[in-house]
C-alpha cells in the first residue's frame, strides 16, 4: 500500500522514518486503541473487530514505513515471544500482578533484540 498511498518507507530499519507520516502514526494507533475501548465499553462487537484490525492495518503500516521487513518482524515477534513465554513459573504457570497483568517469573529472560536488527541492518 506504500505504492498506492504515495507513503515513503524506509529501505532499511531507522527509528526514524524519512516519510513525514511516520510521526502520525503513534497519533493513529492511539485514535485505534480508543475505538477498540469504546467497542468494549458499548458492548458493540462490530466496533471492537473494526478497532482491532484498524489497529492491525496502521501498525502493518508503521512497520514498513520503518523500513522493517516482514522477515525481520517476523524473527523479532518470535523473539518476543520467547521471551515472553519465560515468564511462566516452573509449574507452567503465569505470574499475575495486582493488577492483572501478567508479571514475571524467576524464569524469564528479557528478549535479545540486537543481534536481530543488527542482522537486518548491516
Amino acid at each position: 500500500w506504500d505504492v498506492a498511498f504515495n507513503i515513503k518507507c524506509s529501505e532499511s530499519p531507522v527509528a526514524i522514518s524519512p516519510s513525514p507520516e511516520w510521526s502520525l502514526d503513534p497519533n493513529l494507533l492511539e485514535e485505534e486503541v480508543k475505538e477498540y475501548r469504546t467497542g468494549i465499553a458499548t458492548d458493540d462487537l462490530t466496533e471492537v473487530v473494526d478497532g482491532l484490525l484498524d489497529v492491525m492495518y496502521v501498525l502493518a503500516g508503521a512497520i514498513r514505513r520503518h523500513g522493517i521487513s516482514a522477515e525481520m518482524a517476523e524473527d523479532i515477534f518470535r523473539e518476543i515471544h520467547r521471551s515472553n513465554m519465560t515468564k511462566l513459573d516452573d509449574d507452567g504457570k503465569p505470574v499475575y500482578k495486582d493488577n492483572g497483568k501478567i508479571g514475571k517469573s524467576a524464569n524469564y529472560t528479557k528478549p535479545d533484540l540486537r543481534p536481530i536488527i543488527e542482522k537486518y541492518t548491516k
